[in-house]
């Protein structure tokens, strides 16, 4: 895909059964209505009857609309039945990939093909997926050409500015290999890094990141490089430089810090996932954050299976944030009533955190009921929870090694500040 302008629709075949029903529907529909409308010009029989120049009006408007509007009714409905699909980040992706909303999108479909305008779509869009609000440029340049690569942009992630502004810091850290002579060219690491990006964001599929990027690199080429990637540090990197970036420039509010976890989906299963408790036992992962009471900046982060709870993920949260030096200006730790226990307090008391605020929880043989706990500082952690769940690939996990997905937390925390300092910029220094 080199422009944006036309993406193959894949998967069709899953549901063609479904697809030749409706389709069926619509047109036994329209015979039913002709026959209508012929047997009350019959029934009246008169030329010139208002009755009859109605129907036939009717008609004329029924033809028009079958032969001519329904391809646009057709295209939002193949929308709405695939669209509707949990997280299929990447045809959300393939509906919305213009620009213009005038241009149309071209596609195949097992029944033939047909041309349908983009207005449709982004309608089904807006209604049914808010976040897909307004579209982005990805702009790759390499030695002087550069290539357009229209996406949607789900968030600010995709943005040129911060996409920018991570690919400087990660490419000052990749291991450089050169290209050896008599092989093909090596894949410039820009491209993968926008493969990795790109899967990141929509939750996408590495088959479908490699068509979005108009097959310049393989699915294997970018698994491949994202592990060599890991194996030196530089998703581990980004993210320390990033929260050190932000301390320096902005500040971060520790004395009153929050630690939290939060469920999602790892349908894939794997190493570091377990069955969920909260999604009727179907696998999952749970990551756990330490944030600054000021804006939510995450700060340290642990992984772990569904199944795990929260206290359990706690000790390697605290020595994450240890590890970076953050610890030390933490006064208070405010926690939900999951982490009420001697151990907890006890964890951090060996941190050096004296101050653990906490909810009760309820007592052996108390009254049944709901008892609302004050939410207080942590407000700010679970919106940052709200801001990492955005990212697809962390909102519907599909690797299988926990690595992958502590590198896709740290890439998703690296553009969540990134975003937050170009804010910041902007504020006190606007652009004229």
């Amino acid at each position: 895909m080199a422009d944006g302008s036309r993406l193959p629709l894949s998967g069709w075949p899953r549901r063609a059964g479904a697809i030749l029903i409706d389709l069926a529907v619509l047109i036994a529909t329209w015979f039913v209505f002709l026959l209508l409308c012929f047997f009350v010009i019959n029934a009246f029989g008169r030329q010139g009857d208002p009755v009859v120049v109605t129907t036939r009006a009717f008609m004329v408007v029924n033809l028009v609309f079958f032969w001519v509007l329904l391809p646009l009714f057709w295209g939002g409905l193949l929308t709405g039945i695939w669209g509707r699909t949990p997280g299929k980040a990447a045809l959300r992706l393939k509906v919305v990939s213009t620009v213009d909303h005038q241009r149309t999108i071209g596609f195949w479909k097992g029944i033939g093909r047909e041309v349908v305008r983009a207005a449709p779509f982004l309608e089904h869009a807006r209604i049914a997926h808010p976040r897909v609000v307004w579209l982005s440029r990805l702009v790759c340049r390499e030695g002087g050409d550069e290539t357009t690569v229209e996406v949607s942009c789900i968030m600010r992630a995709l943005d040129v500015e911060v996409v920018d502004a991570v690919w400087a810091v990660v490419e000052s850290r990749v291991p450089q290999r050169p290209s050896g002579r008599g092989h093909r060219p090596r894949i410039p690491d820009r491209v993968c890094f926008w493969g990795m990006l790109i899967r990141l964001v929509t939750g996408c599929s590495w088959v479908t990141a490699e068509r979005l990027l108009g097959g310049r690199v393989s699915d294997t080429t970018m698994r491949a490089r994202r592990d060599e990637w890991i194996e030196a540090g530089v998703f581990e990197d980004l993210e320390a430089e990033s929260v050190e970036a932000y301390d320096r420039i902005v500040g971060l509010d520790l004395a009153e810090a929050c630690v939290d976890g939060s469920v999602h989906k790892a349908p894939c299963g794997g190493e570091g996932t377990g069955k969920s408790p909260v999604d009727r036992g179907k696998l999952g992962f749970k990551w756990s954050l330490l944030t600054d009471r000021g804006g939510g900046i995450p700060v340290a982060a642990a992984l772990g299976g569904a199944n795990r709870h929260d206290l359990t993920l706690l000790e390697p949260t605290l020595g994450a944030a240890g590890r970076r030096g953050l610890l030390d200006g933490v006064e208070t730790l405010h926690l939900d009533r999951g982490y009420d226990s001697a151990g907890a307090r006890r964890l951090c008391a060996d941190a050096g955190i004296a101050d653990v605020v906490c909810p009760k929880r309820r007592a052996p043989g108390a009254a049944s009921g709901p008892r609302p706990a004050p939410l207080g500082p942590r407000w700010a952690i679970e919106r940052t929870n709200s801001w990492l769940s955005n990212f697809g690939q962390l909102r519907r996990n599909t690797d299988r090694r926990p690595q992958h997905r502590r590198a896709q937390l740290a890439l998703a925390i690296a553009c969540i500040l990134t975003v937050k300092l170009i804010n910041h910029r902007n504020r006190w220094n606007p652009t004229p």
